[in-house]
């Protein structure tokens, strides 16, 4: 008597993510529904585990699975076999850290942190330790305000097209800021050459702006500024949300009205003459 193979079918093919954790294949709808086994790489009994570094053959792309069935009846094995896809996972990089400061009214966009990648991510956090309630946006838009001095951990998430999904994460420290003080008010008159200013600090890394400043210096040329009048400068120090300013009031006086008078002749033996 020539049996005939009985009827095997593994079931539809499979796409899996690398970090995706095991898969039970007695999930899969075959033919006959149970009594196979299953074999192939990273299969142990009837799970498939994607993870390429812990399982021997795996490999990122198509892995061949056999299911097999013996007829209990006839003693005759048939096969079918799926391509178990593992997926390679994106790679993602939420930045590098960041400085910040908890000034009143300052916003601060992860997405805009140097090394973001890919765009079209989410945000989320701070994770703990924090246990507060103010969170980032998945948006990446933070109020730093909102939080005491102190590092905190965000985390970006991006999924790809085949639904994969990667995190990682960037610590943001949070600082109070250095308040810029540009000195107290003052005043010269308009025949300054180039006045050079003080009293402000800090006294490094700061930038001053204003009519008559000298582009990149503390100097003030009252002829570029306009003449006499009240310009108001300011002292500007730190960047983004770290960004304090002050200003001062600097007046430029003009020059009183001075007359001499006429010209005067006198003998050398006249004397004394009365200015």
């Amino acid at each position: 008597t020539v049996n005939a193979l009985p009827i095997v079918d593994a079931g539809s093919d499979v796409g899996i993510c690398l970090n995706a954790g095991t898969y039970d294949l007695s999930t899969q709808t075959t033919t006959p529904a149970s009594g196979g086994v299953w074999s192939g790489p990273g299969v142990s009994g009837s799970t498939f585990d994607p993870d390429t570094l812990n399982n021997s053959g795996v490999i990122v792309g198509i892995n061949v699975l056999t299911y097999s069935y013996t007829d209990p009846v006839t003693g005759c094995i048939n096969t079918s076999t799926i391509n178990m896809e593992v997926y390679g996972l994106p790679v993602v990089e939420a930045g590098a850290d960041s400085t910040l400061c908890n000034v009143a009214g300052s916003t601060f966009d992860a997405d805009g942190l140097m090394g973001v990648s890919p765009p079209g991510g989410v945000w989320s956090g701070p994770i703990a330790p924090y246990s507060g309630t103010d969170f980032i946006g998945s948006d990446g838009v933070l109020n730093p305000e909102d939080y005491a001095v102190g590092t905190y951990t965000i985390v970006y998430t991006y999924t790809d097209n085949n639904n994969c999904t990667v995190s990682d994460n960037v610590d943001l420290i949070v600082t109070a800021p250095i308040q810029a003080d540009a000195g107290q008010d003052d005043a010269i008159c308009e025949d300054s050459v180039l006045y050079t200013l003080f009293g402000y600090s800090p006294l490094t890394g700061g930038i001053w702006t204003g009519p008559g400043i000298i582009l990149g210096t503390d100097r003030f040329d009252p002829q570029l500024a306009g003449g006499p009048g009240v310009y108001t400068l300011t002292y500007e120090y730190g960047v983004q949300t770290c960004r304090t300013t002050d200003d001062m009031d600097l007046t430029v006086n003009a020059l009183p009205i001075v007359d001499a008078g006429s010209d005067v002749g006198i003998c050398l033996n006249a004397g004394t003459y009365d200015l």
